[in-house]
């Protein structure tokens, strides 16, 4: 399959139709799958090859978000001695022009992802003794004239295991500071896909900054670290959600787990 694969997306970047080359990558793979990931577990040189064209492919049409995530996750040294760890599983890119070619293409489209996000500001919270990130006014309750949303860290309980962050938005009026709790995207079949609830990957979620975007207020979150539990698998947390009154309803989620 990756060599038929392989084939027909160098002829649609060879006659730049790289939006039907990604089209078709995602018709043969779930399209939240990148090969970055294929590519770095199977040592497999046509998933390699795959994974150079696919991010030629988003480099052209400026796709750069999950799989720029899944290249960062697997490229990068991050906190908690994460690049032995990459080594120990020989998930790291290795040292060919292949691999060259791929650490290039892999930096263009962080670049240009990373581009992307500069709408996203870090003003700090102006209420008093409210630690966090101030709020558009649109995003604001009725009555307020300042605006933060805060987040709590991770907590390590004591038998094991995590206590996920606490986020809350604060609202100040006439009458004094108020704070609603906010309530992420709840899980589907018992098991949650956010990285906000998630025990194996909150313990590294970070608020990163907000925005007001084609009229939505945007809160997005970022991060990266080993398996909370102390496993090998290696993750980057990179989600933004939309604000919706005490909610937080899921906007787009670039997160990448690599086992």
């Amino acid at each position: 399959m990756l060599a038929r694969a392989t084939s027909r997306v160098t002829r649609l970047l060879a006659a730049r139709r790289a939006e039907a080359a990604l089209a078709y990558l995602h018709s043969v793979e779930d399209a939240n799958k990148c090969y970055v990931d294929l590519g770095f577990h199977s040592a497999n040189v046509a998933a390699y090859r795959l994974t150079l064209l696919q991010l030629q492919a988003q480099n052209l049409t400026g796709r750069c978000g999950a799989c720029a995530r899944d290249y960062l996750v697997l490229d990068n040294p991050y906190p908690g001695n994460m690049q032995s760890a990459m080594v120990d599983s020989n998930t790291t890119i290795d040292e060919t022009a292949l691999g060259e070619q791929i650490r290039a293409a892999g930096k263009r489209c962080v670049a240009r992802y990373e581009r992307a996000l500069r709408r996203f500001h870090k003003t700090a919270c102006q209420i008093p003794r409210v630690a966090g990130l101030a709020l558009p006014s649109s995003a604001l309750p009725p009555g307020a004239t300042r605006g933060c949303v805060s987040m709590s860290p991770a907590k390590q309980k004591t038998g094991g295991g995590w206590i996920c962050p606490r986020l809350a938005v604060h609202a100040q009026t006439a009458a004094g500071v108020s704070a609603t709790p906010l309530r992420p995207p709840p899980p589907v079949n018992g098991i949650s896909s956010s990285p906000l609830t998630d025990p194996s990957r909150c313990c590294a979620a970070e608020l990163a900054g907000v925005t007001r975007y084609k009229g939505k207020n945007l809160v997005r979150f970022t991060g990266a670290s080993r398996d909370c539990f102390g496993g090998t698998a290696a993750f980057s947390v990179d989600a933004t959600y939309e604000l919706s009154g005490s909610h937080l309803r899921e906007y787009v989620d670039h997160s990448a787990y690599v086992h």
